[in-house]
């Protein structure tokens, strides 16, 4: 009798922890919030909702919000929360945080085009050369990755604290041009537009730099790196990777006429050895726009 109830007691205690882990909730926190990051917030969700033998099938994606940008990545390399964060790729990046590399933009947030003042694009339809961009002020966020890429090709900048402060000093005339990612920059002009009327979209120039975005977690969270580079490839393999980028990118792309954009290549100093070329044949093809001209000078 003893051995049954010893037994019926296992199989029960079983029942029990089986029963727990598979409801087990995993919780993964992200800070980049706003409106910007949209789509690479459904992206990761895409990515989680495949599973994977390393995590439990079920993950809660929790969003810290107003948290800056610094402060986040200090919360997830010191392992203060459980986080995903989605960053363009650099070596010291590399170095703090374990990366998933799997460009997540297709190549798409180092083609720049420019914020100006409209009664300036006379003097920028003029502009046949790098060289001559180089003679105009450039403002930019000082914390942001790629200033230093901007620094390396001889841009004159004016570095600036905070993002939103960028559009009332373009306005104000503290610098000519803020060049923004295009899938940046309609959404910008939504929200800007009225509050600062003289900014516009630049008709002719643009610029491109290898600048490959990847999602990064905590440097020693290698089973959730294994979870999301897994779901990333599956959403590749089936195709729903390709179908989202596009849903969120396709109409902002019609919208920036690249047939007639001159587009200028900066180098990419800052990316670490062997960094691979993002695939941009997904958006930079006849299908949304005629090629542009990319000049190497």
């Amino acid at each position: 009798m003893e051995k049954l109830q010893s037994i019926i007691l296992v199989c029960i205690s079983i029942s029990i922890f089986s029963l727990f882990h598979a409801n087990a909730v995993e919780r993964i926190s992200y800070f980049q919030t706003d409106s910007r990051y949209q789509y690479r917030t459904e992206l990761l969700k895409l990515a989680l909702s495949y599973p994977h033998a390393s995590l439990p099938s079920s993950i809660e994606l929790v969003p810290l919000h107003h948290i800056p940008h610094a402060r986040g990545q200090r919360l997830i390399e010191t392992n203060v929360i459980r986080g995903v964060m989605s960053l363009a790729t650099n070596q010291q990046r590399e170095r703090k945080f374990l990366p998933i590399r799997q460009p997540i933009m297709a190549g798409i947030l180092g083609m720049r085009v420019l914020l100006i003042r409209g009664s300036q694009q006379q003097q920028f339809t003029q502009i046949t050369s790098i060289e001559q961009l180089r003679q105009l002020r450039l403002g930019f966020v000082k914390s942001w990755g790629d200033i230093e890429i901007l620094r390396h090709n001889q841009m004159t900048i004016i570095p600036v604290a905070r993002y939103k402060t960028m559009f009332s000093m373009l306005s104000a005339r503290r610098f000519d041009f803020f060049p923004r990612g295009i899938n940046e920059v309609i959404p910008e002009i939504e929200r800007f537009g009225n509050i600062y009327p003289k900014i516009t979209i630049e008709k002719h120039i643009a610029l491109l730099y290898p600048y490959p975005v990847y999602f990064f977690v905590n440097k020693q969270d290698i089973k959730l790196a294994n979870r999301i580079e897994h779901g990333l490839q599956q959403a590749l393999n089936d195709g729903s990777f390709k179908r989202l980028f596009l849903q969120y990118h396709r109409d902002i792309l019609k919208q920036l006429n690249f047939g007639i954009r001159r587009v200028y290549t900066l180098e990419n100093h800052t990316l670490p050895p062997n960094t691979p070329d993002p695939d941009m044949s997904w958006w930079l093809d006849d299908a949304l726009f005629d090629k542009p001209t990319i000049s190497k000078d």
